[in-house]
């Protein structure tokens, strides 16, 4: 709405109607409503379930010759034991993750055994029901913001740690990262919890212990803006593959407004070359941490709204 006053553009809330992260935008004869900040009129049904659902929209990738990691799906989370032997079988890390899901909820990482997989979908078998196991794949974790059919920023994504300065407690430090986090998305948080308490572990320090000037403490495994990651934008060094892809894509979901997640070793290789794969798409993808990406940022309400509405 701020991005609407900037431009011109009138601003109509309709909380009535719609909700209340409801708004209909006007200029010149042209409207648009957009829910959430993020839902655009040219959403169908159909992409935003395909997106929705993570196998289906591997098999969409895999057909389009996007590379994706290898993976298959199951559902009876109550008796993955066949699931955990194959993945015995293969010798290599996995990655489990509810089939539908956002915000990194109920995602395990690196998971190299029978046991460490059945306890994590048991673990999880009350609030989530299909699951995916895929193979992990090592890179930083890079998101491309697409509209119009185009690429617009791009982010690698870190994953939520703090640097120490000799002087204050790691619980102080993370107190006040969790400010920095909520201040630029009320929605994310970043909490001690016990992913965070094992990870300290491994590093040998507790959140009462004070870690030297300089030494960078890893408090989160997943790279997600909800759980305190850091965005750094890579918009200029990305290859131009990934808007090749991008384009495929585009026209296989007949969606031209999508954040696409990927990891790449190097954003600004080849990844035809094998060192990235797509893990999904997001039809309703937020855009924030462009918004606050170290380097360069982006003003995409901006490019939203001139998109819907027309250049002025």
């Amino acid at each position: 709405m701020a991005a609407a006053e900037r431009l011109g553009i009138e601003a109509l809330p309709m909380p009535a109607a719609f909700g209340p992260d409801a708004v209909v935008y006007r200029r010149r004869g042209r409207r648009a409503l957009v829910l959430e900040g993020r839902v655009y009129p040219e959403l169908s049904v159909v992409a935003d379930r395909l997106c929705a659902l993570k196998p289906a929209m591997k098999a969409l990738l895999a057909e389009h010759g996007v590379p994706t990691p290898m993976g298959f799906a199951f559902t009876d989370a109550h008796a993955p034991e066949v699931v955990a032997r194959a993945a015995d079988g293969a010798r290599r890390p996995f990655v489990v993750k509810p089939v539908e899901g956002t915000h990194g909820d109920g995602v395990g990482l690196g998971l190299t055994d029978h046991e460490a997989l059945v306890a994590w979908v048991r673990r999880h078998a009350l609030v989530r029901t299909g699951w995916l196991v895929e193979d992990f794949v090592a890179g930083a974790d890079l998101r491309l913001q697409v509209l119009g059919g185009e690429v617009i920023a791009a982010c690698t994504r870190v994953p939520a740690a703090v640097v120490g300065d000799g002087r204050r407690t790691l619980r102080a430090l993370v107190a006040e990262r969790a400010v920095e986090v909520a201040a630029r998305n009320p929605l994310n948080a970043l909490v001690v919890d016990g992913e965070t308490g094992a990870l300290l572990a491994r590093q040998g320090l507790g959140v009462d212990d004070v870690p030297a000037a300089g030494r960078e403490v890893v408090l989160k495994r997943l790279a997600n803006m909800s759980q305190g990651a850091r965005a750094v934008d890579v918009t200029e060094r990305l290859h131009p593959r990934w808007r090749a892809y991008v384009g495929r894509i585009a026209e296989a979901l007949g969606l031209g407004t999508f954040a696409l997640d990927a990891v790449a070793v190097d954003p600004g290789a080849d990844p035809d070359d094998g060192g990235a794969s797509v893990l999904e798409l997001n039809a309703r993808a937020e855009w924030l941490h462009h918004t606050f990406s170290e380097g360069r940022t982006h003003d995409v309400p901006a490019m939203v709204l001139e998109h819907l509405l027309g250049a002025a």
